[in-house]
């Protein structure tokens, strides 16, 4: 039976163990191997996961859990050549954050910065090899540099390659793949908010690839997300990407500029790649790349481009290669130049209607359209579009799919605004809203609700690619008294913005939108509107923001009672709503009271269980506050409360209900009534023959007396 319950708690421990990792921290920046114990190396902490054993002053990897090694900021120097990677790792560069500033992007976080973490050599060898073992390689917050090979300049992998938050310049194939090379079957990269930057290759300065296995083509993943590939190339290299195989291409919210293939190539070559090849891209800007044109391909499946800007390149911006199959086309929304007529099946009626063509225009100018590469925020470099814009700005549907740009700029919950082409969103003056939410009180304590809708509204930008320009990502204005420029455009009657200035350290909090309708409720189908809008430091007025709310009543609460009915006594008056209250609905609260006309002029309690061993007997009784149809009966005035039988000992209770003056009603609450006979027959002990007072009947006594004291208790 033991070994069965073993057995049983396998999967979860080996669950546990698939989520465990270890890490190992590198502690120089020198490219040691065994001969300093005193600290742990990359090249040491490499081999101790290989091996599994400890190594030179790093602790060893472990066979089942993820093997992470940690380095901080600085330069890592291989001198012993490659890095031959044996089991599946993990290389971290210190996150790159500035934890003292606000991201211009995302200011409710720290500010990203740019990899502080760099892994280099002095040419003549690459820096990470995998293709042996097919081990999984993961980068992170990383600059690899200057890495040399015939195949791989930086990466010769044999398996899957996560390339994430990092950055790869100055790497160099003679062969191909100036940064990375794929080998054999299933070897993938995905990459994201990571840049390629001036790689150089014969074929692929970016990525090449193995073309067919013993088994026929060889299978390959590039999945490439918020990333930016530029200045990649020269006139010696054939391409950027050289694809091959069976290939998936997956490009999202990234930029492709300024880089340098041959004619005969492609920046985006697919034109070795076999029949099942798919390529994806959506929400991208492939600009100002030179000689090569953008997209090459001749025997693929399928294609599929939507809110794409193929435009501005020094060459075609595609090619379809002679003795090209008929493909499958997807796409739509997007601006293309030197692109349908050679590569006529990128064209159905579809996408015809929904296609800026520059083919046949004559002011398609570069400088109209996009600023300078840049940053403008992010941690890539990319296109923004400028105002000028006649075919990038504002040119994808209203309701675009894709609303968090390359700069992870979020935009998801503008209302109305069209998006742009290409892989970045403008930030114009926007109320940021969402049309389908309505704002209630139901979780506060109060009918009064305060939000801080300015938080996610985006003031428009500048086209200066730097944030050490104040306000290059834009700003809302402070006006001279020091509060926010905002103003409420409708519902004005209810609505205000509660500025929060007036200390040094709320001083620059943005404004609250209060909304008080003075109590008053409104029922579903009944929401009201407040509308505003806000000023940003560049003179640019916002879009209005529309905000629905309904003020709900909160229901009163109706508190447990216990009363003690004296021996000898014939009745009991009863104030069972002295302790109950509609705190809920703060200052507008409020219970009903006799004679309120608003409950039915003091009807406003409603007994739920009637007691058993007695009867309630009220001043006056009607119908229930807003019960007229169901004819439920409420008691006002003065209640009492009358036993069956004043002599018996007894226990009676009953519940009760309570109304406020919105007509609402609380939870039940019970009322104890115990007779002083049964207490003291309760309380009263002894030892036969003895006549001695418990230490029961001493705790019973004293607690007769606080019922006597205190003729009600709040439970």
């Amino acid at each position: 039976m033991k070994t069965l319950k073993y057995l049983a708690l396998l999967p979860l421990l080996l669950a546990v163990q698939a989520e465990a990792a270890i890490r190992i921290p590198v502690t120089t920046v020198v490219d040691e191997f065994g001969e300093n114990t005193a600290n742990c190396s990359l090249r040491e902490a490499v081999h101790a996961i290989n091996t599994l054993k400890a190594f030179g002053g790093c602790r060893a990897g472990d066979r089942y859990l993820t093997n992470i090694i940690s380095l901080e900021k600085g330069t890592y120097l291989l001198t012993k050549g490659e890095l031959v990677i044996e089991r599946s790792l993990s290389v971290e560069g210190i996150n790159p954050i500035d934890k003292e500033t606000y991201d211009s992007i995302n200011p409710d976080k720290a500010k990203r910065i740019l990899p502080q973490t760099e892994i280099t050599t002095n040419g003549g060898h690459r820096l990470f090899n995998s293709a042996k073992s097919g081990a999984a390689i993961s980068l992170y917050n990383l600059i690899l540099s200057k890495g040399e090979a015939s195949l791989g300049g930086a990466v010769f992998a044999g398996g899957q390659v996560l390339f994430n938050n990092s950055i790869a310049k100055q790497n160099k194939a003679t062969e191909a793949g100036g940064v990375f090379y794929l080998e054999g079957n299933l070897s993938s990269i995905s990459m994201n908010s990571s840049t390629i930057e001036n790689n150089i290759s014969p074929r692929g300065a970016m990525v090449s690839m193995s073309c067919a296995n013993d088994l026929g083509a060889a299978t390959h993943n590039l999945n490439i997300t918020r990333s930016s590939i530029i200045n990649n190339g020269s006139i010696d290299s054939k391409n950027i990407i050289d694809g091959c195989g069976a290939l998936a291409v997956n490009m999202s919210l990234s930029t492709v500029g300024q880089n340098t293939g041959k004619v005969e190539g492609g920046i985006l070559d697919l034109s070795n790649a076999g029949f099942g090849t798919v390529l994806t891209i959506d929400h991208s800007t492939l600009v100002k790349n030179n000689t090569a044109p953008v997209i090459a391909y001749q025997k693929i499946s399928t294609i599929s481009i939507s809110n794409t800007a193929i435009a501005f390149n020094n060459g075609l911006g595609c090619i379809e290669r002679s003795g090209s199959n008929k493909l499958n086309f997807i796409g739509t929304f997007n601006t293309f130049e030197n692109v349908l007529t050679t590569c006529p099946q990128l064209q159905t009626t579809l996408s015809a209607a929904n296609t800026n063509n520059l083919d046949n225009v004559t002011d398609d100018i570069f400088e109209q359209e996009f600023t300078p590469l840049g940053y403008y925020g992010g941690m890539t470099q990319t296109y923004l579009p400028k105002l000028t814009s006649k075919y990038i700005l504002d040119k994808a549907p209203t309701e675009c799919t894709q609303r968090i740009d390359q700069r992870d700029s979020n935009t998801s919950f503008a209302v109305n605004i069209k998006c742009d082409i290409g892989s970045v969103e403008r930030r114009i003056a926007t109320a940021i809203y969402d049309k389908n939410l309505t704002f209630t009180n139901e979780k506060s304590l109060d009918r009064i609700i305060e939000l801080n809708v300015l938080e996610n509204d985006i003031p428009s930008e500048t086209d200066n690619p730097e944030d050490t320009i104040e306000n290059a990502r834009g700003a809302i204005r402070k006006l001279s008294n020091g509060q926010y420029d905002v103003e409420i455009i409708s519902g004005n009657e209810y609505c205000s913005f509660k500025h929060r200035n007036d200390t040094e350290e709320t001083k620059n909090l943005y404004p609250l939108l209060k909304i008080d309708t003075k109590g008053v409720t409104q029922d579903i189908g009944q929401e009201q509107k407040c509308v505003y809008r806000f000023t940003d430091t560049i003179n640019k007025i916002s879009t209005e923001g529309e905000l629905n709310f309904r003020i709900v009543n909160r229901t009163p609460n109706a508190m447990n009672d216990s009363y003690l009915l004296e021996a000898g006594r014939s009745n009991l008056a009863l104030n069972i709503t002295a302790n109950d209250n509609d705190d809920n609905d703060g200052i507008y609260g409020k219970l009903c009271t006799d004679g309120d006309v608003r409950c039915n002029n003091g009807l406003y309690i409603r007994i739920v269980t009637e007691p058993k061993n007695g009867r309630i007997v009220a001043e006056k009784s009607g119908i229930c506050p807003n019960r007229k149809t169901e004819e439920l009966t409420c008691l006002g005035g003065k209640l009492t409360y009358y036993p069956n039988n004043t002599l018996a000992p007894f226990d009676d209770s009953f519940t009760y209900i309570v109304y406020d003056i919105d007509k609402s009603s609380s939870n039940d609450a019970t009322v104890t009534i115990v007779s002083q006979q049964r207490l003291q027959e309760q309380t009263t002990g002894s030892v036969a023959g003895s006549g001695s007072v418990t230490l029961l009947s001493l705790f019973s006594v004293t607690l007769l007396g606080l019922y006597r004291r205190f003729r009600k208790v709040n439970v």
